[in-house]
């Protein structure tokens, strides 16, 4: 299913959602706002799409009777009137039949990739059961303290995807205006990188980790070796990234591929740093540059 287009189109694609329970993956991003009903999807597997989708499939009070009303997101089926007349109010000895609570659905989703979505909001989602949660790609996160939360919380991730900027709460990040200011802007990006002690610190937090993505690990030797160009200077970066993986590989006795830096463009992707264990216990280690598997990109 393809995003865009009006809400009337993500009012069909909502009814045909309620038609297929049997859905295991999917792939959407609506325009706005839907009104999703708290039973749908309940064998969902895998879901790409963006924030507003899973906070309404997580809790569809937010819609209906939360700070946004239904009616904000859809036309009225009847025309409005000057004076509408007013609602009538049950009698004082009449008490107000309570509202029925929708049932919540834990689905037991084993993909998550939502653009926008940050890890706090990952963290409070209610209808998300943790432990079956096996592949996760966050766009965005602000302090580290959060991927410690999430490494407990979500105690079965295999396949990891992070950025390697992150935003602390604690820091303000003024609008740059002027060519004058780009140098200001770089040093204030190269603040946010990781450093190699603090994903040496993370990633080890994930017990079952079997695959990383993303350019954190680069990005952090480049910018603790303070030298981006030179062939002296990228064998330098290669010897710390060599190290790296060596450390890496011993604290996460499950990893077996992170992200090269060389961009294979045929498959839109980064070349693979492969890890291979031999040896009964896995003692003898190595690793070697291959490019992506167009079935995994």
């Amino acid at each position: 299913m393809q995003g865009g287009g009006s809400m009337g189109i993500d009012r069909s694609h909502v009814r045909f959602l309620q038609n297929h329970p049997s859905i295991e993956e999917l792939n959407w991003s609506p325009t706005g706002n839907p009104c999703i009903p708290a039973d749908v999807l309940p064998n969902l597997k895998s879901l790409t799409s963006n924030r507003q989708f899973i906070m309404a499939l997580d809790d569809p009070s937010l819609i209906t009777t939360g700070g946004v009303s239904s009616s904000l997101l859809t036309p009225p089926s009847t025309p409005i009137t000057a004076n509408p007349p007013k609602a009538s109010t049950p009698e004082p000895d009449e008490p107000a039949d309570p509202i029925p609570e929708s049932p919540r659905i834990c689905r037991s989703i084993e993909s998550l990739d939502i653009h926008s979505l940050d890890a706090r909001m990952l963290l409070d989602l209610k209808s998300l059961n943790k432990t079956a949660l096996r592949r996760l790609k966050l766009h965005t996160f602000g302090d580290l303290s959060t991927l410690y939360e999430i490494a407990e919380m979500f105690p079965n991730i295999e396949w990891l995807s992070l950025p390697a900027l992150h935003l602390p709460s604690d820091t303000s990040y003024p609008v740059l205006l002027t060519k004058v200011l780009t140098m200001i802007r770089f040093l204030l990006r190269v603040l946010m990188l990781f450093r190699q002690e603090q994903w040496l610190d993370i990633l080890p937090r994930f017990p079952k980790l079997k695959v990383f993505r993303g350019q954190g690990l680069w990005s952090a030797v480049k910018s603790e070796s303070l030298h981006f160009m030179g062939a002296k200077d990228d064998q330098r970066a290669f010897q710390i990234m060599h190290e790296l993986i060596i450390e890496l590989v011993q604290n996460c006795p499950s990893l077996i591929e992170v992200d090269h830096r060389d961009f294979y463009e045929k498959y839109d992707a980064f070349r693979r740093i492969v890890i291979t264990r031999t040896g009964d216990n896995g003692e003898h280690v190595s690793y070697g540059v291959s490019r992506p598997n167009p079935r995994c990109v």
